[in-house]
């Protein structure tokens, strides 16, 4: 039996050795945005200025989230934590982890006023973000769900809901764990206490939302990879999963009014991971993000199929001197015929996703235009829905030639200045793709066509530029054509089973239209926003790294080109106060039940479901015990290594194991059990049949499910 459980684990071992050095090792990509939304919210945008908050909106590092007195905000954070806003508040996203085009190594979360929920799901905890406020800094552990409120009076206060909090203030460190709660202001000692918590109606509404995300809930949750099952519960109620015999997969079919079509109910909306499109569907985030429709024939419908990379958006775009398109790209590479004639015989059947790079010129009568949408140049930057023109419609308006490109829309412009830059962009386009065309575009015309039978040319053209997404990487010789900046690539792994071991990285398509060459990696403070400002520094905020001698530059990844990029100024002043204590390590426990997919645990500490009026955004203690500290000790400081301290750098912010305790210990109790537990009913099914483009006729008997 033991040899047995030896030769398991010596395979599991082999297995993970195998995944690793070809770089298979998971890797989330994706962008932060609001998931939830109710009342009234703005967003302060850099780089579009003030736009009214709806759902699906991406956010940006910089950007600054005000609620309105009834709004309540969820944010889905690229990290994969999750991040509740009540209303009457005011947060800034200083610093964004894991965001697709930025180069944040951790996430900061600037609470000016009112309050926040927090959850950290995952048990990473270099991946949970900070809580900064005017006078405490809040670190959680994996599992933990903390509240933090802020208002002029009491300063902060720090409610630990589920799991464990470590709060950094100037006068110390503060372990607070369930049941407790830490009042902080200024300069002073942080209060520390024992407290049973009325529940008002951001607690409630908060506690049911993580609820009602629970992947155990969500049938789509099966469909997906495990790191995205919070973003798909939405698909639940709005669409079908079904097992397509053509393509071998499990895809998604959304409920929607006839003529409906991808990329067609919402608007473009600036990042710097490029011109991303903002859904107005409630279900619309990942399924335009993540995946690829494509228009299934025998169905006579879109069809929708899950990946795991992130792209602003999954689409080509096309334009003409008075008009810009865009189309999924699966409305080609997902052409039925071309299964059966060209990717069984590449050994591609069964793979979720394909795409082809495209960069040329075109003559309009030779694309197929059926899966397009057009826009005029002036209402394509317009906020709001936008008033499309289905390609079927769209005539002879568009000229004799139309330029194509696979690449993601990336602008140089200033703060604030991106539907200028974007609207410059789009004239010209046209000019730009014509000059900068690959040699062998030609060969592609006959795939924009949708011919069923393929030129050898033009087969062997698809081939070269095949595009294969991975777990959160993107394969093939065509990626540079096709990556969104920040994806990872590996341009040795294609149709050969003889592929390279080299280790993925970041896209260096050209960032443009221009085919400019990719720009060396520029030192990482060079492109960092810069935290520094004129002020006090504020050393007791960031993690301590005085045990760190003389740190070396970390080695930047190679990386889109940079000039287009523009560098955004930091606010904050420095923080390394924040930093946790060498003397109080935190608390390493999970509690069960604190994020989503965990059963309540019997001895949670969470409070029963009450409520007092008129306090929707702040937590009220009723009773409240005293935890006397243990008798002042003051050690004398430790000598810092390094006699001056140099400017703050930009390095990975690492964990570091503390040293043996020997200052003042932490001040923590542990918390009495207490039981929650509460259930969200499921969304109403509400069906509602849509037609495809009308050119097709009525779909034969469709494919039955698999077991």
């Amino acid at each position: 039996m033991n040899a047995r459980r030896v030769g398991l684990l010596v395979g599991l071992l082999a297995l993970i050795a195998i995944g690793t050095a070809h770089g298979e090792a998971p890797r989330r990509s994706g962008y932060s945005y609001i998931r939830d939304l109710t009342g009234d919210a703005t967003v302060d945008s850099r780089w579009n200025g003030q736009v009214e908050a709806r759902r699906n909106m991406p956010l940006s590092a910089g950007d600054e989230l005000v609620t309105g007195e009834r709004g309540r905000a969820e944010i889905a954070l690229a990290d994969g934590n999750i991040l509740q806003v009540g209303g009457a508040s005011r947060v800034r996203f200083v610093r964004l982890r894991s965001q697709q085009g930025e180069e944040d190594d951790f996430s900061a979360i600037d609470l000016k006023y009112g309050s926040v929920v927090l959850a950290a799901t995952g048990s990473d905890e270099s991946a949970v973000p900070r809580i900064d406020t005017d006078d405490a800094t809040v670190y959680l552990q994996p599992g933990a769900r903390v509240r933090v409120n802020v208002d002029q009076r009491r300063g902060t206060v720090v409610v630990a809901r589920q799991g464990t909090a470590d709060v950094r203030t100037k006068a110390g460190s503060n372990t607070v764990r369930a049941g407790f709660f830490l009042t902080i202001a200024g300069d002073e000692e942080a209060d520390l206490a024992r407290g049973s918590f009325s529940r008002d109606r951001f607690d409630i509404w908060s506690a049911d939302r993580l609820d009602t995300l629970s992947e155990t809930r969500s049938a789509s949750t099966r469909y997906v990879d495990e790191d995205y099952g919070s973003d798909v519960v939405a698909l639940d109620g709005a669409g079908d999963w079904n097992y397509s015999s053509t393509y071998s997969t499990n895809v998604w079919t959304p409920r929607v009014d006839a003529g409906w079509t991808p990329y067609s109910n919402g608007s473009w909306y600036y990042t710097p991971a490029g011109l991303t499109w903002w859904s107005y569907d409630p279900w619309g985030w990942f399924p335009h993000h993540y995946g690829n429709w494509f228009f299934d024939t025998g169905w006579n419908r879109w069809c929708w199929a899950p990946s795991s990379v992130y792209s602003p958006a999954w689409v080509y775009w096309g334009f003409t001197s008075g008009f810009v398109g865009w189309c999924p790209i699966g409305w080609y590479s997902g052409y039925s015929p071309w299964w059966d004639t060209y990717y069984k015989r590449w050994n591609l059947v069964g793979r979720d996703n394909l795409y082809f790079s495209v960069h040329g010129t075109f003559a309009t009568r030779s694309v197929d235009l059926r899966g397009w949408n057009f826009v005029g140049h002036s209402g394509f930057t317009n906020r709001g829905r936008l008033d499309v023109i289905p390609g079927s419609r769209i005539g002879d308006r568009l000229g004799s030639s139309v330029a194509i490109s696979s690449r993601t829309i990336v602008v140089p412009m200033r703060e604030g200045g991106a539907r200028e830059a974007v609207q410059a962009f789009v004239r010209e386009a046209p000019r730009v793709i014509e000059r900068s065309a690959n040699t062998d575009s030609g060969r592609m015309a006959p795939i924009l066509s949708r011919q069923r039978d393929l030129p050898a040319a033009s087969a062997d053209a698809m081939r070269d530029r095949l595009v294969l997404p991975t777990r959160g990487r993107l394969e093939g010789p065509g990626v540079n054509d096709v990556a969104p900046r920040g994806a990872l690539v590996d341009r040795s792994r294609g149709l050969d089973e003889g592929r390279g071991s080299e280790r993925p990285a970041a896209a260096q398509h050209p960032g443009d239209l221009r085919g400019r060459g990719v720009e060396p990696a520029r030192p990482r403070a060079d492109r960092r926003r810069d935290d520094a400002s004129s002020g006090t520094p504020e050393d007791w905020r960031g993690r301590d790294r005085s045990r760190i001698a003389a740190p070396a530059p970390a080695p930047a990844p190679q990386a889109a080109p940079r000039e287009n990029r523009m560098p955004v100024a930091r606010e904050r002043p420095r923080d390394d106060w924040r930093s946790r204590p060498n003397e109080v390590p935190p608390a390493r426990r999970v509690i069960e039940g604190a994020v989503p997919g965990h059963r309540p645990d019997s001895r949670s500490d969470d409070p029963p479901r009450e409520y007092r009026h008129g306090r929707d955004h702040e937590a009220r203690p009723v009773t409240r015990e005293r935890v006397e500290p243990p008798p002042e000790r003051r050690a004398e400081p430790p000598a810092r290594r390094i006699e001056q301290s140099a400017p703050r750098s930009e390095q990975p912010r690492r964990f570091e194991p503390p040293p043996p305790r020997a200052e003042q210990p932490s001040r923590h109790v542990e918390a009495p059990p207490r039981i929650e537990s509460r259930s969200a009913p499921p969304p109403p099914a509400h069906r509602v049949e849509h037609s495809a483009p009308p050119e097709h006729h009525a779909p034969p008997k469709a494919p039955s499910e698999r077991n």
